[in-house]
């Protein structure tokens, strides 16, 4: 009940059951798209080591879509969290040692004035 539905014309809802699982997947945008648990450090690890591996074949820049809705808690809506800011930038400080020149954009959905 505390969260925004992004898309609830096309996606209504924030969460969705998936009977091989036996529960429900937070899903804020599209039930295909499977929120991710950052506070699970092997996701943390997983999804540093995928920037990594792009960053040593070439790639200079990553744009973190919906960078804003990353973090997920209970009871809040789950957007622009604090630990979101903490998450971007301990991907960051990965980045700066082993791919220092690669760049991270990541969007504020936000007005500017609240930015």
């Amino acid at each position: 009940r505390d969260l925004d539905e992004v898309f609830p014309d096309t996606a209504p809802g924030n969460f969705t059951h998936e009977s091989a699982l036996g529960g429900w997947v937070w899903t804020s945008f599209y039930p295909f798209q499977w929120d991710l648990d950052w506070s699970n450090p092997a996701v943390f690890r997983e999804m540093l080591d995928v920037l990594l591996f792009w960053s040593n074949i070439g790639v200079d820049a990553f744009r973190l879509d919906s960078a804003p809705y990353l973090w997920k808690r209970r009871g809040s809506v789950s957007r622009n969290l604090p630990e979101t800011h903490t998450l971007v930038a301990a991907l960051r400080a990965g980045l700066d040692i082993a791919a220092p020149g690669v760049a991270l954009l990541a969007e504020a959905i936000e007005r500017t004035a609240d930015v």
